[in-house]
């Protein structure tokens, strides 16, 4: 009858971290495969989990803004005075009362001088539009996308040369009080 083998303890080198003859405090060896495979699937759940996780973080921002479109603000305007440089003194007393234009003007067509005895801003929709001033001369060019802060209390004109201008003017006037007064 043969005999039994012994059983015999096999080392692995030290650079091998897999399989190692060695225990820990409880008396157990963590490198033997059967607790090296138990370990492992213990862990695929939670790492399982874990990837689904932080796909997720990813894909929920990117899953809503395909649902909802980004808004965009875009300041095209913020002033404390006129195109030609002056402050802006303060807003008339009373009732506010607000006042929204959309003016046309056909090509190579002056407007007739005026002033304004209240604040408005304008914003050039299409075309081109230069500004006068009466007494001085001097001149502004406003284009398409571009908003203008009209001067209040001072005579000026607008004018169009060899094309339409389309414009919306905002005024933050005031009840009974005109928003313009013409000079001619």
């Amino acid at each position: 009858m043969n005999k039994p083998e012994e059983a015999r303890s096999v080392t692995f080198e030290k650079s091998s971290p897999v399989l190692r003859n060695e225990t820990n405090s409880a008396g157990q060896n963590p490198f033997n495969i059967r607790t090296i495979r138990l370990k492992m699937k213990m862990d695929q759940p939670l790492t399982l989990l874990r990837f689904h996780a932080s796909l997720s973080l990813w894909l929920i921002p990117a899953l809503l803004d395909a649902r909802e479109p980004q808004i965009q603000v875009q300041q095209i305007l913020q002033t404390t005075q006129s195109w030609d440089g002056v402050n802006y003194q303060s807003y008339p007393t009373g009732q506010p009362q607000l006042t929204v234009l959309r003016i046309t003007v056909p090509p190579n067509t002056a407007l007739h001088w005026h002033h304004h005895p209240v604040i408005s801003v304008g914003y050039v929709l299409s075309g081109e539009l230069t500004l006068e001033k009466k007494a001085t001369g001097e001149r502004a060019i406003v284009h398409a996308g571009q908003a203008l802060a009209e001067t209040v209390q001072t005579t000026h004109r607008g004018f169009t040369t060899n094309e339409p201008v389309e414009l919306v003017v905002f005024y933050a006037g005031q009840a009974g009080l005109p928003i313009t007064i013409n000079e001619e």
